[in-house]
């Protein structure tokens, strides 16, 4: 599990979510709400699949992230977090704590 934030408002933030995971090769879920999204992503030569769940809140004036990736991956056991860092980025925001 991963925290992140990102500098700006929510209402901002929630039209960018869903292009910016199918920009890294998401999928949504159609059993995404407005403020949990989900997003698949399929087999590949290294992984089995991948699944991500965004929950986006206001806080403040900025908009905060819990995001939940989970991937069985062949050899690289570090791709979640690295997933997660693409996403959040794309966004403007970093993970909290590093």
């Amino acid at each position: 599990m991963f925290w992140a934030t990102v500098p700006r408002p929510l209402a901002e933030v929630l039209p960018q979510l869903d292009p910016a995971a199918m920009a890294l090769g998401w999928s949504v879920s159609p059993s995404s709400t407005l403020y949990r999204r989900f997003y698949t992503k399929g087999m590949s030569a290294s992984t089995y699949g991948a699944h991500a769940v965004v929950d986006v809140w206001q806080e403040a004036d900025r908009t905060r992230m819990r995001l939940s990736v989970t991937e069985s991956a062949v050899v690289d056991w570090g791709r979640p977090k690295g997933r997660t860092i693409k996403f959040v980025t794309a966004l403007g925001g970093t993970l909290d704590g590093g």
